[in-house]
């Protein structure tokens, strides 16, 4: 099922007995290298950079399409299938909704169970009973479903592709939230990791990929001006919003004149520090 034959030494070790495995049960943490690992299945630090990557692009989409995503769904397979299965039913479901005219991405996990979920981020409107109506037709094993309205853009974000971010499970923060979630497919099966329906994307993925690290260059320069660091504390700790969302913001913004006011203005009144002053 699974090309675990082609690994030696440590790998192989640390694949043994997961023959019939999907999923990595104990995933490396990363390897060493001069460059900054990719790919999905390679290690987690690696998955973490992947999912960073998906998780910028799809929030930049929606920034480029002016609207929000209209529906978040779910789908669970709760039979255990070989590869071969997998890819032929996951090729009837995308036949099914792209001839309902469904645009979405999707993207592809293996549970604990050795089953494997997607998850659909549905561009356009469209009423739920056609996902489930796409699903019922082209199906043929036990599965089940949810449909939803997109919540929040981060949740929706950030969990289709199990992305790093902070908050809350249960009743207790945590620094990554969907860590227990996050689960790598074996090396090798060939299942792709995700992809779309339709016309999903407002621009080509490396061309939004480029906007994304220039806006990210600009973000690190911009926290190098003096205060907006603690600026960005500040409105973290004051305005209810995260730290993430503040230190991109004011970091992409950091020499604009209201944000330059507004470090002075709390310098004035001794609630930023003055470095000038130290």
């Amino acid at each position: 099922m699974i090309r675990i034959g082609k690994y030696s030494g440590r790998l192989a070790q640390r694949y043994e007995g997961q023959s019939g495995a999907l999923f990595q049960d104990r995933p490396l943490w990363g390897r060493r290298s001069k460059f900054a690992p990719k790919g999905w299945t390679d290690s987690i630090k690696a998955y973490l950079n992947a999912s960073k990557d998906l998780t910028s692009c799809i929030l930049l989409n929606r920034q480029l399409m002016g609207r929000p995503y209209a529906l978040f769904g779910s789908l669970n397979i709760e039979e255990e299938l070989t590869v071969a299965q997998h890819k032929a039913l996951w090729k009837k479901v995308c036949d099914e909704l792209r001839c309902a005219g469904v645009i979405a991405l999707w993207v592809r996990e293996p549970s604990r169970t050795n089953h494997v979920n997607y998850h659909l981020l549905i561009k356009n409107p469209v009423e739920k009973s056609v996902i489930t109506g796409c699903f019922e037709a082209s199906i043929g094993v036990p599965w089940h479903h949810s449909v939803e309205p997109v919540r929040t853009r981060l949740h929706y974000a950030f969990y289709i592709t199990k992305g790093k971010i902070a908050g809350m499970v249960g009743n207790q923060w945590r620094e990554d939230k969907y860590a227990a979630k996050r689960l790598l497919f074996m090396p090798g099966t060939g299942l792709r990791k995700h992809g779309v329906i339709g016309g999903f994307w407002e621009k080509r993925v490396a061309d939004m990929m480029k906007e994304i690290i220039e806006t990210n260059k600009r973000v690190a320069a911009g926290l190098k001006v003096s205060g907006v660091k603690e600026l960005a504390d500040y409105a973290a700790e004051n305005l209810g919003i995260t730290r993430g969302q503040a230190t991109r913001s004011l970091g992409y913004w950091a020499e604009e004149a209201t944000v330059q006011k507004w470090i002075e203005e709390l310098r004035e009144r001794g609630e930023l520090p003055d470095e000038a002053k130290q």
